[in-house]
This record gives C-alpha cells, sequence and structure tokens, in this order.
C-alpha cells in the first residue's frame, strides 16, 4: 500500500491510499500507524512491512539530504568493489605462499584480517 508522507515542521504526515490520516515524529513509526488507520477507517489489516511511504521533503536541506543519501551509496558500492577486491588479492597472495603477516603489511589489513578473508569468515570491509 501507498501512503503520501510529508514534514509539517514537526512530525511526518502520512495520508494512506485508503483515506485517513495519521502522524509519527519518525518515519520508521509510519508503516505500524498507517496499518492502524486503515484497520480502524476499512477494517482491513495491513501489514506494516506492506506500506510503500512516498515521502516529499523539499527546500535546502532536502536537496543536502539527498546529496549524503547519494554519496553514501556510492561509498557503499566503491567499498564493496574493495572488498571484493581484497579478497582476490589476499587469496592469490596466500596461494603463491606468502604469510597471513606479509599480506596484511602489503595490502594495508591485519594478518587476522587476512586470514578470515582466506578462510571465508569475512564480513564486510
Amino acid at each position: 500500500m501507498i501512503a503520501r508522507v510529508h514534514w509539517d515542521g514537526f512530525s511526518w504526515v502520512a495520508e494512506p491510499e485508503t483515506g485517513g490520516v495519521t502522524q509519527a515524529r519518525r518515519l520508521d513509526q509510519l508503516p505500524a500507524r498507517l496499518s492502524e488507520v486503515v484497520e480502524l477507517m476499512t477494517g482491513a489489516a495491513v501489514p506494516a512491512e506492506d506500506w510503500d511511504l512516498d515521502v516529499t521533503f523539499e527546500g535546502p536541506l532536502a536537496q543536502r539530504a539527498a546529496a549524503v543519501r547519494k554519496m553514501r551509496d556510492e561509498l557503499d558500492e566503491r567499498e564493496r568493489s574493495v572488498l571484493d577486491e581484497t579478497v582476490g588479492v589476499v587469496r592469490d597472495l596466500r596461494d603463491h605462499g606468502m604469510s597471513f603477516r606479509d599480506i596484511g603489511t602489503l595490502t594495508g589489513i591485519s594478518y587476522q584480517r587476512a586470514h578470515q578473508l582466506v578462510s571465508g569468515e569475512a564480513v564486510g570491509v
């Protein structure tokens, strides 16, 4: 289900497509509140995870927030790429007989991390 959401200067106001309105101080609180509103108005049970929030937030702060979100998304993608390349080079160096301490020195990671990457225990960068 879709709900239109906007900031009124104090809280997030949400209007579900079925009608009605609710508000919350935080965006993450809206799905549960929207489900309550729809159930009260229509009797239909809508799980909180089924909500798609169409958030409208405009102005200079919205533009800055969107720019930060874009930069963070790009950083996440770059970090995944660095992890993939690190795993590959660490495994290749180990296959060539190098110690984990030397691999760590060459790649800028700890020898423990090098071991994790080779053994498949790696999570994150």
